[in-house]
């Protein structure tokens, strides 16, 4: 028995979605045999990729005023040893201007 007739074999035991997609394998393979339809084809696949890169879009974060905040005293205070930060939440967070 040839490869190409256990192939058959194996192709006719798959359901008909898997079958499509070694039908569509084959077409690549028979494609890619072929050098010029295959340089085509890599010609014409490499044009997709660079004509369909996004352009660069600006950052709208520069354009917008850098306001600096307050930081929080209970930043850092996680190996700080204090016990009691619960407790102590809105004397840590809120601070007044």
């Amino acid at each position: 028995m040839t490869v190409q007739d256990l192939a058959i074999e194996k192709i006719q035991q798959l359901p008909n979605d898997l079958a499509q997609e070694v039908s569509d394998f084959i077409d690549f393979l028979m494609l890619k045999q072929d050098s010029q339809r295959w340089q085509q084809w890599t010609q014409f696949s490499e044009s997709l990729i660079l004509n369909t890169s996004e352009p660069e879009s600006p950052d709208v974060n520069e354009h917008l005023p850098i306001e600096k905040k307050p930081r929080p005293k209970c930043i850092g205070m996680g190996d700080s040893g204090m016990t009691n930060l619960s407790e102590r939440v809105d004397e840590l967070l809120w601070q007044d201007k």
